[in-house]
Formats: C-alpha cells, structure tokens, sequence
C-alpha cells in the first residue's frame, strides 16, 4: 500500500494508486488506472487561530473557484461546478465541491483549512462517475490521519 507522510498528514492509500513525480515539494500526484483517476495533494502551509479558520476557508474557497475559471478560460473549456459547501470539524474547516467539463469528465475537491495549514485533494477523470470520485474522496479522507 502507498503510504505518504508529510508534517500535516500521513496517508494510507489502496494498492492500485501509483506515485507520479512532482518537482513541487507540497504537491503530491497518484494515479489509479483501475479508476481512471488522478490524484493531487497539496499542501499550503501556514499558521493561524482555529478563531480565524471560517474566514481562511472563505478565502480559500474563492481562490479555488477563480483558479478554475482562470485554467478554463487558458484551455477554452466550459464546465459546472457545484456551489461549495464548507464544514465545522473539530480539528478545523471542511470544504468540498465538485464538477464536470461539459467535453467530458469529472472532477471533486475536499480541502482541509486547519490552525497549520491547508490540505488540498483533488480528484479527476475522464470516466469515472460522481459518484465514484465522491467515494474515493471518501476513501481518501479515510486512510488520512492528521
């Protein structure tokens, strides 16, 4: 099983996950071609109060949805996303959405605001269904510890 450990995280992924290079130290890259999947995780480090965490995850949910209108505009594709949703959780912010190109493929986000820093995961592809990408963010969220 891939296993990933990072200062924020450590990661536990299924057997069908293969490592793809990364020259970015916080971006973490995993493919799965039982899935036809893509995973990114990505790490922002910061430091802040659990009293300043809503208004960070705010802020961070804009910047997600403008850097996908700024690549889709650069790649002229046109897509829908669904309005994200953030969450209360004990260790900090929860933010989750997903989309679809209208060309084809599907897309979903979790994203994780804690005190020391952002955790991004992503996960896209060309076949795979909502569905199958919300369960294995799921899947993902469970093999992670922070």
């Amino acid at each position: 099983m891939p296993t990933l450990e990072t200062t924020h995280f450590l990661l536990t992924l299924a057997d069908d996950w293969q490592p793809v290079e990364s020259d970015d130290p916080d971006r973490f890259i995993f493919e799965s071609d039982r899935r036809d999947t893509s995973l990114t995780l990505s790490l922002m480090r910061m430091e802040a109060t659990f009293e300043d965490l809503p208004e960070i995850a705010d802020s961070f949910v804009q910047s997600r949805i403008d850097a996908h209108y700024t690549n889709a505009q650069e790649h002229g594709w046109l897509f829908e996303m669904a309005e994200p949703q953030v969450f209360d959780r004990e260790f900090g912010q929860v933010v989750v959405y997903h989309g679809r190109l209208m060309a084809g493929g599907q897309f979903g986000f979790t994203g994780l605001v804690l005190p020391t820093g952002v955790i991004s995961i992503f996960v896209e592809s060309d076949t795979a269904s909502e569905q199958a990408l919300s369960e294995t963010l799921s899947e993902i969220a469970g093999g992670m510890e922070i």
